[in-house]
């Protein structure tokens, strides 16, 4: 009957959906000082590892709903396309912001006549800068599902992830030899059955991925953004 649930299969999903979140999270995140065993995320290589070229600054550009700033449709059109002078070949696959912000370039592009749409390998449809252009990724939420990944309080410079009103918007150049990755064994889950007080079941899996980052100028980003 359609009512009947498999609670297991459920609560393993939910289990996974976290385990996707928290790895998306240290993508741009995740801080080797904080948590050795991270991959080391966007942030932190630009803050710490990269040149400061690799960082545009908005000035706290205001692109939100109640902005007074004239014209901001086309001025955030700049600032994308200083973004992408930053990389190898003034180009990026992929513009990584909050969903807030992909909903004010939504706009932006809608106005300027640059909003088109693609759909990757596998079925998902992401907006794109132009035709052919970087796709626009929304990161989402951490693995409690309720926090952000990208916030809204952040320093103009990008250097503090809180004490402000700004947000980020990354570039990413991906693949050989940019920003790729990597695994240790393929993903392996096993089913550990009934524990020993006969309620509860265990399914273990294990998976060792990470990042490596070749080129200098593979990532960049925009931060002092003020789209909330």
């Amino acid at each position: 009957a359609n009512s009947i649930v498999d609670e297991r299969a459920n609560q393993e999903e939910m289990a996974l959906t976290a385990m996707a979140g928290g790895f998306n999270y240290a993508f741009l995140k995740g801080d080797p000082t904080v948590d050795p065993e991270s991959v080391v995320g966007l942030w932190y290589r630009l803050k710490n590892l990269l040149s400061s070229a690799q960082t545009v600054l908005g000035g706290g550009y205001d692109i939100s709903p109640d902005t007074a700033q004239t014209g901001w449709e086309f001025g955030i059109l700049d600032k994308l396309d200083e973004l992408r002078d930053t990389l190898e070949g003034s180009d990026a696959d992929a513009f990584i912001m909050d969903i807030t912000t992909k909903q004010r370039l939504e706009a932006a592009f809608r106005k300027s006549g640059l909003l088109s749409n693609t759909v990757d390998q596998v079925g998902n449809r992401f907006m794109t800068y132009g035709q052919g252009g970087p796709l626009i990724i929304p990161m989402g939420y951490k693995n409690d599902q309720t926090t952000k990944i990208i916030t809204h309080v952040e320093a103009d410079d990008g250097n503090t992830l809180t004490g402000g009103d700004a947000t980020t918007i990354y570039a990413v150049k991906f693949g050989e030899p940019y920003l790729s990755g990597f695994y240790l064994n393929d993903i392996r889950a096993e089913d550990k059955g009934e524990l020993e007080d006969g309620v509860n079941v265990r399914t273990v899996v294990d998976w060792t991925p990470g990042l490596y980052q070749i080129h200098p100028r593979a990532i960049a980003r925009l931060v002092g953004i003020v789209a909330a």
